[in-house]
């Protein structure tokens, strides 16, 4: 349950982030974009491995 507020949060943080880039600078935001993917695949990769090596599964 903890894991689904926390993957809400994610979401919600980088679509209010990202629209807040392109009503400023629609220029950058392809590249922001990219950016906060990668960063977003990366907490996950992380958070996916603390999990596991606690003994709990996001999955």
């Amino acid at each position: 349950m903890l894991h689904r507020i926390q993957y809400l949060l994610h979401f919600s943080y980088i679509s209010s982030f990202l629209y807040l880039c392109y009503c400023s600078d629609p220029s950058t935001s392809f590249h922001i974009l990219l950016l906060l993917s990668i960063i977003l695949q990366i907490l996950l990769l992380v958070s996916h491995a603390v999990a596991y090596s606690s003994g709990h599964s996001y999955i």
